[in-house]
């Protein structure tokens, strides 16, 4: 219990120093440690007072017309905002903004670095999911929070008898996504429990679902299609994908489509239809990371796009998924009860 404490509130590189610190005392006093010793220095770390500050960082790809919004326990801040919010402090930093939105984390430990170390992770998350969010198949939106690169191009040269002539392409141009809108902070019709999941403490369903949520949002702003489509079924077997541990005989293949079918299809057919997609699917999935096959089709990566989606939301929002607390649970429910409960053998 101490040691998570500890854990929880310093970086590996703080209590590394409270260690060091500790041995330079025992060399000093030319003796060995004591038990008492490092229960004295862990008592120490527990009982340091908190520190408690709020992180931010430019975010590009959004457009807000109030000061500020929340979005769980992340607030988005228009560059004006967070001038006036830190002219007000005793000690300002002259810090150049430029950004037009920061976004930022109120982060409690016990160590300043501590705070920044969960804030940078939580950001990077937020990104992924930001980006899940604000998915669309023809990759219209990105939100990025580490550059403000929003377009790909190809320039080149032609050299003809007299001259050279300059050139080039946009291959693929970003939008930035207006953010303040319902759909994104709502929480009964929209997402705003979602990005709950980055900082509250989950159970393993929900590490699952925050997992497939987050390859899914890198696979919607990949601009390589085989790229995103390997992405978008990585985000599909890590909700789904699952073997009884006594099971040495079920192919991947078929407990995943099976899962698929019995979660997405509302009768028979459908779900022989889902079945068969998700077969097919895998096999252009297993046909790319063994280099067997070509290009994905616009076909593939759309279907992908949206079972990934449909999947996820199924589980977070609708009964009786979201009250299960395990993978497992969830896997087993699908390929033993509602298929037997469908009629299905």
């Amino acid at each position: 219990m101490q040691n998570q404490i500890v854990r929880d509130n310093y970086t590996f590189q703080n209590f590394i120093y409270e260690l060091v610190s500790l041995i330079r005392e025992l060399n000093k006093e030319q003796r060995d440690a004591k038990n008492e010793d490092w229960n004295t220095m862990i008592k120490r770390l527990i009982e340091k007072p908190d520190v408690q500050t709020e992180i931010a960082l430019p975010i590009y790809g959004v457009l807000l017309d109030s000061p500020f919004i929340e979005l769980g326990d992340f607030k988005i801040y228009k560059q004006e905002a967070l001038k006036d919010k830190y002219s007000k402090s005793s000690n300002p930093v002259n810090t150049a903004i430029d950004s037009d939105y920061y976004l930022a984390q109120t982060v409690t430990a016990k160590s300043l670095d501590k705070c920044r170390e969960d804030a940078e992770k939580n950001f990077f998350r937020f990104e992924n999911v930001a980006n899940f969010i604000t998915a669309g198949f023809h990759k219209t939106y990105k939100i990025s929070l580490f550059n403000n690169w929003f377009f790909s191009q190809v320039n080149h040269l032609t050299f003809t008898e007299n001259q050279i002539l300059g050139g080039g392409k946009t291959l693929h141009r970003f939008d930035p996504v207006k953010i303040e809108t319902p759909y994104f902070s709502d929480k009964v019709n929209g997402y705003g429990e979602v990005w709950r999941l980055i900082t509250s403490k989950r159970n393993d369903l929900q590490n699952k679902i925050l997992e497939s949520i987050e390859w899914s949002g890198k696979a919607s702003v990949e601009t390589d299609d085989n790229k995103a489509f390997l992405l978008y079924m990585i985000a599909i077997e890590a909700i789904l994908n699952y073997s009884h541990p006594n099971s040495l005989y079920t192919p991947i293949t078929n407990s995943l489509a099976d899962s698929v079918a019995f979660l997405l299809g509302k009768d028979k057919e459908s779900r022989i239809k889902y079945a068969t997609s998700v077969t097919n699917l895998y096999g252009k999935r297993s046909g790319i990371v063994h280099g067997s096959k070509g290009q994905i089709s616009d076909l593939d990566l759309h279907t992908a796009f949206v079972y990934s989606h449909h999947i996820v939301k199924k589980i977070l929002f609708e009964e009786p998924y979201k009250s299960f607390e395990t993978k497992e649970r969830v896997c087993k429910y699908l390929i033993k009860e509602k298929k037997y409960e469908m009629g299905e053998k």
